[in-house]
């Protein structure tokens, strides 16, 4: 009897469930977790502003020359740009680089860039603040030869334009890639007096488009 009552003892102690484990002895953050609703609430952090780039007076500008030219580059075309503000040439030169999508490089104190980019470089540099902007250089012409020529007159002004007059325009599907397209002008087709783009007209062709320069005879 002895025996069957030991057994019968150890079954119900096998099933008493098993006490879970006491906590630690000592928790060193326990004290901290009723101060923490007492720390006082941080100062966001000020953001950062981005430095604004450095702009050119009037007078830093001056006159700016831009023309296109291949000779000693194998073949391809570059817009060298004359006259920048030395200070701000390396600034202006990754500004163009990102607004105008192409490559630059800097010569001594001339900017150059890659593709024949003369027409948008100096719509860029009016938007800018130059005031005085030359478009010089070598143009192709209709057989092998280029004619030279030069001009100030930036298309943007309706009278400095006239039926008669032989112009470059940009074409609606060129307005990306800057191709011009040159003819004479039959009508005018602005009527204020001014447009940043450039004044539009029909060519004697029909071809409808914005005059991006003035060719002067």
């Amino acid at each position: 009897m002895g025996k069957r009552k030991r057994k019968r003892e150890h079954r119900d102690e096998l099933r008493q469930p098993t006490p879970s484990p006491s906590p630690p002895f000592n928790n060193p953050f326990e004290a901290l977790t009723d101060l923490r609703d007492e720390l006082p609430v941080g100062a966001p952090s000020p953001l950062r502003a981005r430095p604004k780039p450095a702009e050119a007076t009037v007078e830093e500008w001056g006159k700016l020359t831009i023309e296109c030219e291949r000779k000693g580059r194998a073949g391809k075309t570059v817009t060298r740009v004359r006259g920048l503000p030395v200070s701000l040439l390396e600034e202006l030169a990754k500004r163009m680089k990102l607004a105008l999508g192409c490559g630059a490089t800097l010569e001594q104190s001339d900017l150059i860039l890659l593709g024949s980019l003369a027409d948008r470089a100096a719509q860029w540099l009016h938007g800018e603040g130059a005031g005085r902007v030359i478009i010089s250089g070598v143009k192709p012409a209709a057989g092998p030869e280029a004619v030279p020529l030069e001009s100030s007159k930036n298309g943007q002004r309706r009278s400095d334009i006239a039926p008669g007059l032989t112009v470059d325009i940009v074409l609606k599907q060129d307005q990306r890639s800057g191709a011009l397209t040159r003819g004479e002008v039959k009508d005018i087709l602005t009527r204020s007096a001014t447009h940043p783009h450039g004044i539009k007209v029909r060519l004697s062709d029909g071809q409808v488009g914005r005059v991006k320069r003035v060719i002067e005879t």
